[in-house]
């Protein structure tokens, strides 16, 4: 049998955004939050998240939901997400 090799860096042209980073393939970020309640650590958490979505990635689709219904929602039908942002709060298992 032949061995599998992994391609060389040079044999597969990487893809960048528009900020020179290399491409995912990222559609969306969703930004977990309980902004309702702790309105000033998570306050400045939704507005660092968006400032840098805004500077950096534009071009993936951003939204933010309180964790209570975004939790629900991530039970429901996971496949509605593709990339979670949260705090250490709410996303450290």
């Amino acid at each position: 049998m032949g061995q599998l090799s992994a391609p060389s860096p040079g044999e597969m042209p990487q893809q960048t955004n528009p900020a020179g980073r290399p491409e995912r393939g990222r559609k969306q970020v969703t930004v977990f939050h309980k902004v309702n309640i702790m309105k000033l650590t998570d306050g400045l958490f939704i507005r660092c998240a968006k400032e840098i979505h805004d500077r950096e990635f534009p071009e993936i689709a951003y939204q933010e939901l309180i964790i209570d219904a975004g939790c629900l929602r991530l039970v429901q039908d996971p496949t509605q997400f593709d990339v979670l942002l949260t705090e250490n709060l709410y996303g450290d298992s």
